[in-house]
């Protein structure tokens, strides 16, 4: 049987598609599959979808979502061949009942659906539950930055954006003050393609992200994006996506698309997305060095979770990235239980002054204070072998300065057993494996869609085939032999198209 499931598509052997009968296609085809899952879990969203009123004549909305999901399952995401494959191949025959669909339909109804891919999402969640595949008791959080759909060259200042709103609401300002403009604000001037309210609405709201995050330039054309440093150290206009999986069966539990460059606030919203998706509540979660901050703390012991998050130092060591220079901190013994630290030569630094960092922010979104902990031992240094290597000419002593709440120091503390480490090295191996999947087959490090909630929503589609894959080749053999639903599904679709 002909598998049509490559990205690759050669128009000349489109003639040479064998026309194939539906009871050729094998029991544990991932069609049937899909079929059986939209069927059984998502009934409420297709028929929502059906419910509206959409301006024209339209497909059934269960064939339709059951065609994107196979698509994205399948890596091929053209619209094109998607169409193509209604009229000629057997497999999306079945999925469609021999209805041809137009390029333009696929793509009008992956718009369609974008606000219902996040439950959908959850009801992969619920499928792999009810199957056994899972208990969601441990989750792992990790993010990766994508770039948005926007030109770095493509931005419009605040000064310009002020000009431009005045010269919109108020007719009389002629060519002369558009000269003025710099070039991308020019041409988004000249934008034929829009109106004139149009451009005063998108200005205004390009006016309110510049004053929330407090930025003087904003992306023209996708103005929830932000300027961000990618793994080469280049700044671009890119979107954080975090995402949040299960350490036992790798299913993402969640996908949250943030505004932030670094990560030390993203935990909360991602973690909560998981909560509210998954059946059942995770008891522990792990994350790296990024994510160790107050803001974490406070949130996983309101939720009663247990978390497992390096610090800066640890995380480097992990890594074998210890820092060279033998007197900093990645080369110290830090007893945090009787407060002190064992120095390069082995000389105790006790812990002279402790000082609590006043911070407004923090006060305001109810975060506990930093600590300062200043540890020193003027007598060693005096008598050190290695004074000159250690201290600079203006230093006397060496001091070693460990700033954190009480929170950070207890995950700090907990983070040195070994018990701990065990169950933090499902980490990498957890997290890793997804975005290595969005970026072979789903292309995702340049973006072809504008907005943070349209982004967030997309890659929930991503994130359901993602799971869908994985819950169908640990269960499909179950499926086939043991499940008497599962079974009776199968054989009343064959029976009744073929």
């Amino acid at each position: 049987m002909i598998k049509l499931c490559s990205n690759k598509f050669d128009e000349s052997l489109r003639k040479f598609v064998e026309r194939k009968y539906i009871e050729d296609i094998d029991e544990d085809h991932l069609v049937f599959f899909v079929m059986f899952f939209v069927e059984k879990y998502c009934k409420s969203i297709y028929e929502s979808v059906e419910s509206k009123e959409l301006g024209r004549p339209r497909l059934p909305a269960k064939n339709m979502l059951i065609l994107i999901i196979y698509e994205y399952m399948i890596k091929m995401l053209t619209s094109g061949k998607i169409a193509e494959f209604t009229r000629t191949d057997s497999v999306f025959k079945l999925i469609m009942e021999e209805i041809n669909v137009s390029r333009t339909s696929v793509s009008r109804y992956r718009d369609y659906y974008l606000e219902y891919y996040p439950e959908i999402l959850s009801k992969t969640l619920l499928f792999a539950w009810e199957y056994n595949l899972t208990e969601f008791t441990c989750a792992a959080i990790d993010g990766t930055k994508v770039k948005a759909c926007n030109s770095s060259f493509n931005y419009i200042t605040k000064k310009d954006l002020r000009r431009l709103l005045i010269i919109l609401k108020n007719k009389k300002y002629g060519k002369n003050e558009v000269k003025l403009l710099k070039n991308p604000a020019q041409k988004f001037y000249y934008n034929n393609n829009m109106t004139v309210e149009q451009k005063i609405s998108f200005l205004e709201y390009a006016k309110v992200q510049m004053k929330e995050y407090g930025k003087k330039k904003i992306p023209l054309y996708d103005p929830d994006a932000r300027w961000m440093l990618n793994k080469k150290n280049r700044e671009e206009i890119s979107y954080n996506i975090q995402t949040c999986v299960d350490t036992e069966s790798q299913l993402i539990m969640s996908v949250y698309n943030s505004q932030n460059a670094n990560d030390c606030f993203e935990l909360p919203p991602t973690l909560q997305k998981a909560i509210e998706n998954s059946p059942v509540k995770p008891v522990e979660v792990l994350a790296d060095a990024g994510y160790n901050s107050e803001i974490t703390f406070v949130f996983l012991n309101e939720e009663n979770i247990e978390g497992y998050i390096y610090n800066s130092t640890q995380s480097r060591i992990d890594k074998g990235k210890r820092r060279t220079n033998p007197f900093s901190l990645d080369n110290v013994e830090v007893h945090y239980e009787d407060n002190y630290i064992q120095c390069f030569m082995a000389h105790p630094f006790f812990n002279k002054y402790t000082y609590i960092v006043t911070d407004k922010k923090k006060e305001e979104q109810g975060l506990p204070p930093d600590t300062k902990r200043i540890y020193v031992n003027t007598e060693a240094c005096k008598e050190c072998s290695l004074r000159e290597e250690c201290l600079s000419e203006k230093q006397h002593h060496k001091t070693y300065t460990i700033y954190g709440s009480t929170e950070k120091r207890e995950m700090t503390i907990k983070m040195k057993t070994e018990e701990a480490q065990k169950v933090y090295s499902k980490r990498a191996p957890t997290v890793e494996s997804p975005f290595g999947i969005f970026k072979q087959y789903y292309h995702i490090d340049v973006m072809f869609y504008t907005g943070q909630e349209k982004i967030e929503n997309i890659f929930n589609l991503y994130a359901t085939a993602y799971n869908l894959n994985k819950i169908y080749k640990k269960l499909i053999n179950k499926l086939i032999t043991e499940d008497d639903e599962y079974i009776s599904f199968v054989k009343e679709k064959i029976n009744k198209y073929s």
